[in-house]
């Protein structure tokens, strides 16, 4: 496995970075620092924060916005659910 061996063969081709991970997509995501670019935005009216991956806009609602849970947010590109799980039934 990559990640225990230290081995990070993709690369970040920002200018002056050297940020290195062991998949693709991190260093997508990692591009985003560079870019500012935030596709998901909260929805909770009223707030206008923005995130760079669904999964940190679920976190920040779970924290602020509790009885949001269960919505949908908006990413420029796809709409994605979000759910609680405590509220799931199996």
């Amino acid at each position: 496995m990559m990640a225990h061996a230290d081995i990070k063969p993709f690369v970040c081709d920002w200018p002056n970075c050297s940020y290195k991970a062991v998949s693709m997509s991190y260093v997508t995501n990692h591009k985003k620092t560079h870019t500012g670019e935030k596709n998901f935005e909260c929805g909770y009216n009223g707030c206008n924060k923005r995130f760079v991956k669904s999964s940190h806009v679920n976190r920040h609602q779970q924290k602020c916005h509790p009885e949001m849970m269960g919505q949908t947010i908006i990413d420029s590109n796809e709409e994605v659910e979000v759910y609680n799980i405590s509220t799931i039934e199996i």
